[in-house]
């Protein structure tokens, strides 16, 4: 296969962080449509932190990149996203609950009431964990109040519709 394109697991790598770089542009050109004419943070799921690190190098340090990890600390993604953005402009927090893809009652209720509120789907193994995360940080004092946060959802939904 002289023309295969090996994708490391996440769309990892140099490569894929770089593709995420058109998401600033993008959001930056709707935040007028929501009445925001600028914000301060991101917030999203991190599986390998290539996302996360894709956002860090677009952001040059303007605005901070908060991840929620769906695996507990050890799994080396602090070391695959240092590798890939170096070590400032991010924070990664663990959202694990215990485990990748492990789930609680808790996250389940959370997860549906923020559905039937927002209408927007959500699944446990990555978004549904990132969104407790940010609630958890905004009740912390993590973020300041009144502070903007683009949310990212980062889907996994197909996954989700496919369990019993």
């Amino acid at each position: 296969y002289p023309d295969l394109l090996p994708v490391p697991e996440g769309g990892g790598g140099s490569l894929g962080a770089k593709g995420w770089a058109a998401l600033r542009l993008q959001v930056q050109a709707q935040l007028a449509d929501i009445g925001w004419d600028d914000f301060e943070a991101w917030w999203l799921a991190v599986g390998t932190g290539t996302t996360l690190a894709g956002l860090v190098l677009a952001e040059g340090g303007q605005r901070r990149v908060y991840g929620a990890l769906a695996v507990g600390p050890g799994h080396g993604v602090q070391e695959q996203v240092n590798a890939l953005c170096g070590e400032r402009g991010h924070t990664l927090l663990d959202a694990s609950r215990g485990g990748f893809a492990k789930m609680d009652s808790a996250l389940l209720a959370f997860m549906r009431d923020c559905e039937a509120e927002a209408g927007i789907p959500l699944e446990p193994v990555y978004t549904a964990k990132a969104l407790w995360a940010l609630r958890e940080a905004a009740t912390a004092g993590v973020l300041a109040a009144g502070s903007r946060v683009v949310f990212v959802h980062t889907g996994g939904l197909q996954g989700w519709r496919a369990a019993p």
